[in-house]
């Protein structure tokens, strides 16, 4: 995409829906039907996702620092965070998520690819097969722009 090209990413925008699609077919939504999340895409290259179980337990003491190990998975199950820049490639319909910070330590320094369709304010993103739960999905992300 050259400088000229105005990109279509950049805004904001709201979850719509987080599916999984399994090798066997079946399709998963692994925060529930309300999940929530916001994805925003600078004009500068910079990106950030956040998407969020519904309803999500509370740590009872108050104190984040001193939630219990049941407490902390339970969060972490119920949230997907990163942020870093990103490359839009118009031509092949794909962005490349350049990680630099994320709540999956694992993910820090790596690029995710995402297959891109556009259509009007709908933005849907697809993994690359990726491992999650002990299996190999490609998840299916929605989102609604929203400035």
């Amino acid at each position: 995409m050259t400088k000229k090209e105005q990109n279509p990413l950049v805004g904001s925008w709201d979850l719509v829906s987080f599916e999984i699609h399994r090798k066997n077919g079946k399709t998963h939504l692994p925060f529930g039907k309300n999940a929530r999340g916001l994805l925003i895409f600078t004009a500068s290259g910079r990106v950030t996702a956040n998407l969020s179980q519904n309803g999500r337990m509370e740590i009872k003491s108050g104190d984040m620092m001193d939630a219990t190990h049941e407490e902390m998975a339970t969060s972490f199950r119920g949230y997907i965070s990163y942020f870093g820049t990103y490359e839009y490639f118009a031509n092949s319909q794909t962005v490349m998520h350049h990680v630099t910070g994320s709540l999956f330590p694992n993910w820090i320094g790596d690029t995710l690819k995402r297959n891109v369709k556009l259509d009007g304010n709908r933005l849907e993103l697809i993994t690359e097969p990726t491992l999650y739960g002990s299996e190999e999905i490609t998840a299916v992300v929605v989102w609604e722009k929203i400035s």
